[in-house]
């Protein structure tokens, strides 16, 4: 589920890489461009409209709370 707002994919993969202390890993421009959009966005109007669900996160305390999840998970296997 998302927030309905877009955001760029360069801003999804640098707030990963900031969150996981490994934002040296990223090179972008390294491959071809490919048909990937340049934006993620989720439709949440159905949600919104026929259950009232709103978002509880912005997007980087929601990202740091998934890196936290799957860290305990890779800590723990």
């Amino acid at each position: 589920i998302g927030s309905g707002s877009a955001v760029s994919v360069r801003e999804l993969v640098t707030a990963i890489g900031r969150l996981t202390g490994r934002a040296d890993l990223l090179r972008f421009a390294a491959a071809p461009a490919t048909p990937e959009p340049p934006l993620v966005e989720a439709d949440i109007s159905r949600l919104r409209d026929h259950f009232g669900w709103r978002p509880r996160f912005s997007l980087e305390p929601g990202l740091a709370d998934s890196v936290r999840w799957w860290q305990s998970q890779r800590q723990s296997a």
